[in-house]
């Protein structure tokens, strides 16, 4: 996730709004009435789903929330630190955490909250947390291979699915929806509360939900309708009406060879290969930034926050183009494209011809000059290596959870 304050304060200061935000949290749970674990124990007993609907909506608002500003372009969904998926230790670790929910009324979260205000059953389950998670520590070694076992990764649920972010939200929208009137039905039977009166009907104040409900599923055709940033991005580089308002500026390889030869200061090479073709081949200096990375935040900082003019380039020069153009759709004109790629460069710059000319002293001078350049511009190379690194804006992904 990012930062939860704006670059202009020390990272520092996140931990204060840090602070602020989990005594507000603790405040809101204890008001809610979740500090009580009757009504946390209700929710597998049937007589209050309370809690069920509060995490659905909670869970919803915010999956609408973050899609909706990852599609605006105000936030990056790359940059949202995912849990890895180890199956052997979800599923053992949910039925430990789902037993220890019905037997002492808690989760983490509420059993604190409950906890802060004195009761004495949730110091209780919360002693037991700490223990449990020494006894874990202890065991570990032992039992590392349950825990790692079966990785799945930085899975999501939408990915595995093959259906679109908007599609998933809209469906887990339609599931609460769905979810609150079953349960709403079961409180009354279990309640024993409107005997004799219909199962479901608007007209009762416990289904009054339904009309706010229907505002989330609103927002869920907006979403399901929505193209993503990226995809609005690439129909514009896709479109020639789009792209022929934009003149590409670009770079020879000899210009650019001498430019760097000078180590001139007012570029920047931006390498849009892939990490490992980058590892292989790269100009001296240069920064590797994948094609796709364009489309984030972290490719945006750079476009937009660089004072230097970006020189794009990749093997054949056609992402370059692309990028070039990307940049001056995003305001940036400082912006050049490599003409021809690394591949011209190398054939133009480094690559002694052998083919045979009428002019044998033309050959050997053009040997010589391509030798000595090379040589130069492996010493460079050599030189800025530590510079040859992944671009950054310095955004990085944070780890965190519940």
């Amino acid at each position: 996730m990012g930062p939860l304050v704006p670059e202009i304060f020390n990272q520092e200061f996140n931990y204060v709004i840090a602070l602020l935000l989990g005594l507000f949290f603790g405040f809101i749970l204890e008001q809610a009435g979740f500090s009580s674990s009757r009504k946390l124990a209700g929710l597998f007993y049937g007589y209050d789903f309370v809690v069920l609907r509060v995490f659905f909506t909670a869970g919803v608002t915010a999956m609408i929330g973050v899609l909706l500003l990852g599609n605006l372009g105000y936030l990056d969904l790359d940059l949202i630190f995912i849990n890895p998926t180890f199956l052997w230790s979800a599923i053992v670790g949910g039925a430990i955490m789902g037993v220890g929910f019905i037997l002492g009324g808690y989760c983490p979260g509420t059993g604190i909250a409950a906890a802060s205000i004195g009761k004495i059953d949730a110091i209780v389950f919360f002693v037991g947390i700490v223990l449990g998670v020494f006894l874990f520590g202890e065991i570990y070694p032992s039992i590392d291979w349950l825990y790692t076992g079966y990785n799945w990764g930085d899975l999501r649920i939408f990915d595995a699915m093959g259906i679109s972010p908007g599609l998933f939200v809209f469906g887990m929208i339609l599931m609460a929806f769905g979810a609150f009137i079953f349960t709403t039905i079961i409180e009354n039977k279990v309640n024993k509360t409107n005997i004799g009166k219909p199962a479901f009907s608007l007209s009762r104040p416990e289904f009054k939900f339904v009309y706010f409900a229907a505002i989330y599923v609103v927002f869920g055709f907006i979403l399901l309708a929505m193209p993503s940033h990226k995809d609005k991005l690439w129909s514009k580089l896709n479109d020639q009406t789009i792209v022929s308002e934009y003149k590409i500026n670009n770079i020879s390889a000899t210009e650019l060879a001498y430019r760097l030869l000078d180590e001139d200061v007012s570029i920047q090479l931006v390498d849009l290969q892939q990490n490992k073709y980058f590892a292989k081949n790269h100009l001296p200096g240069a920064a590797n930034l994948e094609f796709e990375k364009l489309f984030t935040k972290e490719g945006s900082d750079l476009i937009n926050k660089s004072k230097k003019t970006i020189v794009f380039y990749d093997y054949n020069g056609e992402l370059a183009e692309k990028a070039a153009i990307l940049a001056m759709m995003n305001g940036n004109k400082k912006v050049l494209a490599l003409n021809g790629g690394l591949k011209n460069f190398n054939q133009e710059i480094t690559q002694i011809s052998t083919k045979p000319e009428t002019d044998p002293l033309n050959t050997l001078a053009e040997s010589k000059f391509k030798q000595n350049i090379s040589e130069r511009l492996a010493m460079l190379s050599k030189k800025l290596e530590n510079k040859a690194k992944p671009a950054s804006s310095g955004a990085k992904r944070s780890k965190g959870g519940c």
